[in-house]
């Protein structure tokens, strides 16, 4: 568990910020490291806007001292040395008056006890779902210490929730308001406690998050408040929001803010101090043991395995612990397709039952069913030949990806090891009409995924391997990466790894910055994938362990006291899933570790 000290499961968490986020680090330590960093990004232009507490109160508290030198006071309060330059140096002293720069002794002023309090109401409706609840967020830490700075009290809550009053914060209420979205829209009625509860003209600082809620209190008889509006910028060229600070006294200022990249921001959403476990999944309701074939759909919420009877079995993965996984989904071939044996599911790109698509071989025609749509191929004889293990009873044969080539109508229906097939992706056609296979590629050793679709394909040419674009109907253009040297070659965006499993490392290439990062592997390690930012993941040679590895750095992403028997990764290179020998298996976050689905064996509750 989290403590309100920053303390994960006993250990204390150290943050390693810069000097500009110093005074947020009491309020940053409650994250991990690099969603500190994330929320950082922001909290120094909210604070700027926002401003200290009582700066804008109006300074009519009784005198109280002096609080220091100033650049603007009467001149009765002029500092003594400044009097000196009328006599010895009267041109400067009326320089120095018309430029501002004389300093003046500031007068320090009472304020009163009730004055000392921040009150901020947050908006929890639909109209502040995605990256305006990051914005309340930051808020929230940004108003935290303001009122720390202040030494007052800050009392808040959500605005459909008036009974529920926060008065610190730490991950408890942190959640609270992450997870406190509502289908409501607020009203006066939410709204009235809390403007009660801002007892007097100037008695409090008053703070409405959202939109809705700023529209509220114009119409309210009190109009003592600040407000910030934060929602969406539509544009195509970046992903931003739009930031609206309104304090009272003080002019509305606007401005942009970039949103985060998009599995640090549903991190914060979901569960930000990854505190909650993924609780176990039955593998299956029929008991047919699951093979060590594991695959991800393409969206990559979607883990799939073969059964022994053929069947394929797809778990849902959430995005985070904190979200309950769905049922598993079965798929067998008497469901999709005509009962005429031997019959034999290829590849799936969904495993949900009226979005489903899936290739499978009927007799010697290849069926491509997409709900209730169906198209038939001519199997070509190289992919009868590529299926023989399947065809054969083979339950460990492989899950073939299938999916859209990126920007074009065209499914490509691939295995690593295999040719590869282009589909007319229209699904389209008379019924019992059988087509041609567009396109056959021959010796295909690997498939760049951008944004879950193929867009690029390696091919074995000689002694070497050719990357080249694929485009509609499978055809490909001019060779960009031309005679890559290794046995295996992994491709992730704009990177490509090369290697091989008797190799000592490993070499990755950065596409885009035209750099290459030489990566060891430890003795008897397996490399099963490359993710987006370029680490290699590698199944140690005990077989118990799962690293990610790029260059001379490593993180380790989970252990296991079963040898594992099969590993993979998603398309889109944010989940991971491994199966230990025992038939238990578990879906990672790749990017922080986090267990997000457990499986149990099959039949096992």
């Amino acid at each position: 568990m989290v403590d309100r000290a920053g303390r994960i499961e006993g250990v204390a968490v150290t943050l390693a910020l810069p000097p500009h986020l110093a005074p947020w680090r009491a309020s940053l330590k409650l994250f991990p490291q690099d969603l500190a960093m994330t929320l950082g990004a922001w909290i120094p232009r909210l604070a700027s806007s926002i401003g200290p507490l009582g700066a804008d109160v109006a300074p009519d508290g009784e005198p109280d001292g002096f609080a220091g030198l100033a650049r603007r006071g009467p001149y009765e309060r002029l500092l003594h040395s400044e009097w000196l330059l009328v006599d010895d140096a009267p041109d400067e002293f009326v320089r120095r008056a018309v430029d501002g720069e004389h300093a003046f002794v500031e007068l320090s002023r009472r304020q009163p006890r009730a004055a000392r309090r921040t009150i901020a109401v947050f908006d929890g409706g639909p109209d502040q779902i995605g990256a305006p609840r990051l914005a309340h967020l930051a808020t929230l830490l940004v108003l935290d210490q303001r009122a720390r700075a202040a030494h007052a009290d800050l009392h808040w809550g959500l605005a459909h929730e008036p009974e529920h009053v926060h008065e610190c914060v730490n991950p408890q209420s942190v959640l609270a308001l992450v997870n406190g979205r509502t289908a409501r829209l607020p009203d006066e009625e939410h709204l009235r406690p809390w403007l009660e509860r801002a007892v007097g003209e100037d008695a409090d600082d008053l703070w409405l998050v959202g939109h809705r809620l700023a529209g509220l209190a114009r119409t309210a008889t009190r109009a003592n408040y600040s407000s910030l509006v934060a929602h969406d910028v539509l544009a195509v060229d970046r992903t931003a929001i739009e930031v609206r600070i309104a304090r009272r006294r003080r002019a509305a200022v606007s401005f942009e803010l970039t949103v985060p990249e998009s599995r640090a921001a549903a991190r914060l959403l979901r569960d930000p101090f990854e505190v909650k476990a993924a609780a176990p999944t039955p593998g299956a309701t029929t008991g047919d043991a699951v093979a060590t074939t594991l695959s991800f759909s393409m969206g990559g919420d979607r883990l799939l395995a073969r059964q022994n009877d053929g069947s394929i079995i797809g778990w849902h993965v959430p995005g985070s612990a904190a979200a309950t996984p769905g049922r598993p989904r079965i798929l067998r071939p008497k469901t999709w397709l005509p009962p005429f044996p031997p019959e034999a599911i290829l590849g799936v790109q969904h495993a949900r039952r009226r979005r489903a698509v899936v290739a499978a071989l009927w007799g010697r025609d290849l069926v491509c069913q997409r709900g209730d749509h169906r198209i038939i191929y001519r199997a070509p004889g190289e992919l009868l030949e590529a299926a023989q293990p399947l065809l054969a009873g083979d339950a460990d044969a492989p899950i073939w990806r299938l999916a859209l080539v990126a920007s074009t109508s065209t499914y490509l229906l691939w295995t690593p090891g295999k040719p590869a097939f282009c589909l007319d992706g229209g699904l389209s056609g008379q019924a019992g009409q059988r087509h041609e296979v567009d396109a056959v590629i021959d010796d295909v050793v690997a498939v760049a995924w951008i944004y879950g679709a193929p867009a690029r394909v390696f091919v074995r040419s000689g002694d070497g391997v050719t990357g080249f674009r694929i485009g509609a109907h499978g055809s490909l253009g001019n060779p960009e990466f031309s005679r890559l040297q290794g046995e295996r070659v992994l491709a992730a965006g704009d990177w490509i790894a090369v290697g091989g499993d008797s190799t000592p490392s490993w070499q990755s290439h950065d596409t885009r910055r035209n750099s290459w990062v030489e990566t060891p592997i430890p003795t008897g390690g397996r490399v099963f994938g490359l993710t987006r930012a370029g680490e290699l993941l590698c199944v140690g040679s005990s077989g118990l362990d799962v690293t990610a590895r790029r260059g001379q750095t490593q993180r380790r992403l989970c252990s296991v006291d079963r040898s594992l028997v099969a590993a993979t990764l998603a398309p889109d290179g944010d989940r991971a899933a491994v199966m230990s020998a025992d038939g238990t298996a578990r879906a990672l976050s790749v990017a922080t570790g986090k267990t997000l689905a457990w499986i149990t064996p099959g039949g096992r509750e």
